[in-house]
């Protein structure tokens, strides 16, 4: 998913998705942020969960149009496109992995 950088990326699954492992989502979105931020462009690097399981909502193509009309237009969204799957609350600007256990 670096590869993609520095081009706007967005990836949106469903909080109880077991098919498309949630969590892991989660890991490649933080994998890929250190790109981001070394490119100047961590607003570029989205991520969107909604509520439920393993489709694609209206939810999820109000966020994708809302994610490319930010980047290709410059329009301003009220959603949040670094947020964590479980507490809901934004990811930290500067990356760092955490101590193994």
């Amino acid at each position: 998913m670096g590869l993609v950088s520095p081009r706007p990326l967005l990836r949106t699954e469903g909080t109880t998705d077991e098919w498309a492992n949630p969590e892991a989502t989660c890991i490649s979105f933080l994998a890929t942020e250190p790109i981001y931020q070394f490119l100047d462009v961590p607003n570029r690097n989205g991520i969107y969960f909604h509520e439920g399981g393993h489709s694609h909502t209206e939810e999820d193509a109000i966020a994708l149009l809302a994610f490319a009309d930010g980047h290709f237009f410059g329009v301003l969204s009220t959603i949040t496109f670094k947020t964590l799957l479980h507490d809901k609350t934004e990811f930290p600007t500067a990356f760092s992995w955490p101590n193994p256990v």
